[in-house]
């Protein structure tokens, strides 16, 4: 199959969603990026300049926001509650901080608890983890609850040599739904996206989407009760 070339736009003017806000640096201000996109059997990799990124397949290419580089969703459809399910992925590049990653995440975690319409549903979670070009972040895990939704918001912050980056993904379904919680498979192949990110296009690591993907379902431990016989 022929290579996409996709115009990702940085710098376009618009309210920003609560699901995709933005992290406290400022957005940067550089010219839009040529990207290739590359079809694959489970997702799409995207290659640009200035980083990759593994993304879902048949998502929807929507306008990206102020600081946004991408943003791709799936809409339109319901979760198992019947409640209208939206699911994201978007890339933030973002002026270079001189502040840390563990400040970033905690004025965004101030950001959500002064948010009137939603609650912080349990401890936000914070994770340093080394991507694949050896390049250090941070990943933001939170849940909020609110107007009977709940939303599952994974956020991976990055420090580049020339700019900050912000790497999210959400579910958000009714708040009964199994889908915006942690251990769903869909948080777990959304971490797996985000954790292929890196500021190398050429040193994307893809196993762990190969085991989001791939790995045959975990099976039930086997009963401790007597058998009987």
């Amino acid at each position: 199959m022929n290579r996409l070339i996709l115009i990702l736009i940085a710098s376009l003017v618009a309210p920003l969603a609560l699901a995709a806000d933005a992290p406290a640096s400022q957005p940067s201000t550089k010219d839009s990026l040529h990207a290739t996109v590359e079809p694959g059997p489970y997702w799409n990799v995207v290659r640009t300049e200035q980083f990759g990124i593994a993304v879902p397949q048949k998502w929807a290419n929507l306008p990206p926001r102020t600081n946004m580089v991408l943003f791709i969703a799936k809409q339109g459809i319901k979760d198992e509650t019947r409640q209208p399910l939206d699911v994201g992925l978007s890339v933030e590049r973002l002026t270079k901080a001189t502040d840390s990653l563990e400040d970033e995440a905690n004025r965004l975690i101030d950001r959500y608890k002064k948010e009137k319409s939603v609650t912080i549903e349990g401890k936000p979670k914070t994770e340093h983890l080394k991507l694949a070009d050896g390049h250090d972040s941070l990943l933001l895990s939170l849940s909020l609850v609110g107007n009977n939704r709940r939303t599952y918001m994974q956020k991976l912050l990055v420090s580049g040599p020339d700019h900050r980056w912000a790497v999210s993904a959400y579910v958000s379904a009714g708040d009964q739904s199994i889908l915006p919680k942690p251990d769903s498979d869909m948080s777990k192949k959304l971490r797996a996206h985000l954790e292929s990110f890196t500021l190398d296009a050429n040193k994307l690591n893809l196993d762990g989407l190969l085991r989001a993907y791939l790995a045959p379902p975990q099976m039930p431990e086997p009963s401790s009760q007597p058998s009987g016989k």
